[in-house]
């Protein structure tokens, strides 16, 4: 996510708390808290938001959890984030978790198909491991770790390199050692792959939010 002018951080607020008052369901809630950014049902249409729709209720959680605490650093996200209530936060995971992610290709078939090497077994070259021990073969990552399948390309790269450099801290044990060994030909490739996945997502019982669930 990339940083945006203070200016913004009164209408961000209004846009992403919710009115317990409200009478609309906590998905019609999430789509207009935060569609100005990231799109109505989690589809971001610039690539400098990430999609949510489609990815790990779990790992959404922990990055809302992460902006609060400073842990991740991002000036919008951190108001929005020390904003909201647990309950509030696990039920903007949960919606997002539900919508069905859209894939975002690369027509150039020759880097997709180098990202998918690298995804696949990495690079012994360079100690580079397979991104798939992680995020699985599908890209569908898990609950604690987040989907890469079909998020924007861009923004794959932004993150490879924020980790690459330590600006990103927060997750950053393991992908702070994948991403040295990175070239940037290579981190490009595996952004360009993983673009075009588009695994079946996640099923989960909307009626329930994850603030009503007993861990």
């Amino acid at each position: 996510m990339s940083t945006r002018p203070s200016r913004l951080l009164p209408a961000l607020l209004a846009i992403c708390l919710v009115s317990p008052a409200a009478a609309q369901t906590v998905g019609q809630q999430v789509a207009a808290q935060c569609a100005t950014c990231h799109g109505q049902q989690g589809q971001s249409t610039s690539d400098e938001f990430p999609q949510l729709a489609g990815q790990n209720a779990q790992y959404l959680r922990k990055q809302l959890e992460d902006f609060r605490s400073g842990q991740r650093q991002h000036v919008a996200m951190t108001a929005i984030a020390q904003a909201l209530t647990e309950p509030q936060m696990a039920d903007i995971a949960a919606y997002f978790q539900a919508q069905t992610p859209v894939p975002h290709a690369s027509d150039d078939t020759l880097l997709a198909g180098m990202g998918r090497y690298i995804y696949e077994r990495g690079n012994i070259y360079s100690q580079v491991p397979a991104c798939l021990s992680c995020h699985s073969a599908t890209g569908a990552g898990s609950a604690r770790l987040p989907r890469l399948a079909g998020q924007h390309p861009h923004y794959v790269m932004t993150q490879l390199r924020r980790f690459q450099s330590k600006e990103r801290r927060n997750d950053s044990g393991a992908m702070a050692f994948v991403t040295q060994g990175l070239s940037e030909l290579e981190l490009r490739a595996v952004a360009a792959y993983v673009g075009g996945l588009n695994p079946q997502p996640i099923k989960v019982n909307t009626s329930k939010t994850l603030s009503d669930q007993k861990p």
